[in-house]
């Protein structure tokens, strides 16, 4: 059996640079995946998408996306998008968010 080691990867407020440093930095040191994070303000899938530009190796997800705030079908197609500019290491995750948002 393989050990695999993911990190959380949360750059709130993180200039991009920083974001693309940072997956830079995190397959450099062996992690198997990054999970990038959403905010109401930021959204994950292209935060997904540059740590998946800046990488070669590195498996890429979000952890989550807000599922209810956009169209299952427009979220598909983002979520393919993201899984073919990056070369297949792309994992979809997703997430109710909170009431207040969704509602």
């Amino acid at each position: 059996m393989t050990l695999k080691v993911d990190l959380l990867f949360d750059p709130f407020g993180a200039r991009w640079s920083d974001v693309r440093a940072g997956a830079i930095a995190a397959e450099e040191a062996g992690f198997d995946r990054v999970w990038t994070t959403e905010f109401p303000d930021r959204d994950g899938l292209i935060r997904a998408t540059v740590v998946g530009l800046a990488t070669e190796r590195i498996g890429v997800g979000t952890g989550i996306a807000y599922s209810f705030s956009r169209h299952p079908l427009a979220l598909a197609a983002a979520a393919l998008d993201v899984q073919e500019a990056i070369g297949g290491r792309f994992t979809l995750g997703l997430g109710s968010q909170v009431k207040g948002h969704i509602e």
